[in-house]
């Protein structure tokens, strides 16, 4: 189970994150499996294409981590971010490097039909930290007054999910998706079948996992 409380404060060039979440097999039940964010960052230049900026924070977590017999539980975040993003008719691109990169890229965005793929590294332990993302999306509002404000999708993603066991395990799972989406800005609904996953304990990949149908309903609101 995943439960997460953000705020983002963006004032200007600056802006502040925090971050409290919990995931575990019963989240906030002990300090352990509790992480906490805070970080700020300046933005320092900025043109058509291109940001970049510097910043830092901490992360409060338990690491497992000790310096003699004493336990680490607060470690600084040095944060360097890059971003540079390309459009044209035939394509829209962009790369992310805060902390990890990332990139993303649309085929055809203006068009009704657009073919759509993000890739991204969420960690550097085996090859299944490298996520993706490719999908044909389709906007069936875009000639009218609304615009993008709807888009349906199918397509196939990698995602990798850990948490903390009772026992103070890590517990994670990684899994392949085929799927389909209905995005109307403040309501997504996602469902498909995942399928070729593996069960990661601590840093060990196990046995592959059976596949099966799933189902997301997420809502967001902007203020």
């Amino acid at each position: 189970h995943s439960i997460s409380l953000m705020g983002n404060l963006m004032a200007g060039k600056n802006t502040v994150m925090l971050s409290v979440s919990s995931e575990a097999e019963l989240p906030f039940s002990s300090f352990k499996n509790i992480t906490g964010l805070a970080m700020y960052t300046r933005q320092l230049f900025k043109n058509d294409s291109i940001t970049f900026g510097l910043g830092g924070g901490i992360i409060v977590n338990d690491f497992g981590v000790k310096i003699g017999d004493v336990d680490i539980f607060v470690i600084p975040l040095p944060l360097i971010y890059f971003t540079y993003s390309l459009k044209t008719d035939f394509l829209q691109a962009g790369l992310n490097i805060i902390g990890l990169p990332s990139i993303d890229f649309t085929f055809f965005p203006e068009a009704l039909f657009r073919l759509k793929g993000s890739a991204s590294i969420s960690g550097i332990n085996s090859v299944y930290d490298i996520m993706f993302n490719g999908c044909l999306a389709c906007y069936p509002l875009k000639y009218t007054a609304a615009g993008d404000l709807l888009s349906i999708s199918a397509g196939v993603k990698n995602t990798k999910s850990t948490f903390s066991m009772a026992d103070s395990k890590r517990r994670g799972y990684q899994n392949y998706l085929a799927y389909g989406e209905i995005n109307t800005g403040f309501l997504v609904v996602t469902g498909g079948w995942n399928f070729g996953g593996h069960e990661i304990l601590d840093k060990d990949i196990t046995d592959p996992c059976n596949g099966g149908f799933f189902a997301s309903v997420t809502g967001m609101f902007a203020f």
